[in-house]
């Protein structure tokens, strides 16, 4: 087998199990492909939206997963409401983030759920090595939320720097709403973006 015939069936490798990861159970996309309905007046779920941010235009990994946790004291509940935000970056050619702004290195996400208290007390990572996969969780921190009917709650950009070599932890919280509900608005404006609520009081807490 030639080399160039070996590298073309590591990437079909590579493609076929991020395929498979990526649409497994419990998983939802970042931004749904088709028009959000959503009437706050008689909805018994609310909506949640934000961001994650990149350093660099360059991905280090294949998949990247947001774990958006409900803290309901029944676990078949807390279950049932959990979910992952997955991020693809591209990589067919190269490792390239693929978001909607900043060259890439910015996701959007917008999220419907049952009515509720939710954490996102983790990331995960995941490298597809062609022959082999790994997957990484980053801990050390918690970002609680409330979520109520009919709520289209902002949650805040999300900055990750993959690199994690700074003495402070990878994962901070900014807030850019106003630039986060405006580009967002392209992408789902059947949605009444105006009754979208900046809830600055969600905080990282970190632990110690």
């Amino acid at each position: 087998m030639t080399k160039k015939l070996k590298k073309i069936c590591k990437l079909t490798l590579i493609i076929i199990a991020t395929i498979s990861i990526f649409n497994s159970c419990g998983v939802v996309t970042s931004i749904p492909y088709e028009p959000i309905q959503f009437d706050k007046n008689t909805s018994e779920n609310g909506l949640i939206f934000g961001s994650i941010t990149f350093p660099n235009e360059k991905a280090k990994f294949n998949g990247y997963f947001v774990q958006i946790s409900n803290t309901n004291s029944d676990k078949k509940i807390a279950e049932k409401n959990s979910t992952q935000i997955r991020f693809v970056p591209q990589q067919i050619i190269k490792m390239k983030h693929d978001g909607q702004l900043e060259n890439g290195k910015t996701y959007l996400f917008v999220l419907e759920r049952k009515a509720g208290n939710y954490e996102i007390p983790f990331l995960r990572l995941f490298t597809n090595y062609g022959y082999s996969t790994r997957d990484t969780s980053i801990n050390g921190f918690n970002l609680p939320f409330n979520l109520k009917k009919g709520e289209i709650k902002y949650l805040g950009n999300i900055q990750f720097d993959e690199s994690m070599q700074s003495n402070i932890h990878p994962v901070q919280l900014n807030n850019n709403f106003k630039r986060d509900v405006e580009a967002i608005k392209s992408l789902q404006p059947s949605l009444n973006w105006s009754d979208a609520i900046n809830d600055e009081t969600i905080k990282i807490i970190y632990s110690k």
